[in-house]
């Protein structure tokens, strides 16, 4: 099996996952999971893998899904990918940037599409 990481020593180069020593959410975790899921599939685009299967874990990745179903959906690459997301206990009560669904916008992504992601219900 190959493994791939996706590393930014700005994002990732941190003692911490998603919150500082003192329990603070980092500030910028919404531009750190668009970093992860468009540099993830963008990687595969760029390495010629079409992957069968897509596993997601955790809040991280969660922007994996919409963007296969959305901006990469007339791509070859993800034609035939099946996508797997597991779910775990590491919400959190925090929220992203106000300007999430905006920045998250890309080629193949509406405004409708993260319409939620700005106002959760």
């Amino acid at each position: 099996m190959q493994v791939y990481f996706i590393d930014n020593e700005e994002y990732f180069q941190r003692k911490f996952t998603s919150r500082d020593a003192d329990g603070a959410f980092f500030n910028d975790n919404d531009d750190r999971a668009m970093f992860f899921a468009r540099g993830v599939l963008e990687t595969v685009k760029k390495r010629g893998w079409s992957p069968d299967i897509i596993h997601c874990h955790g809040w991280m990745t969660a922007l994996v899904p919409l963007l296969i179903k959305t901006s990469y959906k007339e791509d070859p690459m993800f034609h035939s990918s099946k996508v797997v997301y597991s779910l775990y206990n590491d919400s959190f009560e925090e929220a992203f940037n106000e300007n999430f669904g905006k920045k998250v916008l890309m080629e193949g992504l509406s405004a409708g599409d993260v319409k939620d992601l700005e106002d959760p219900p």
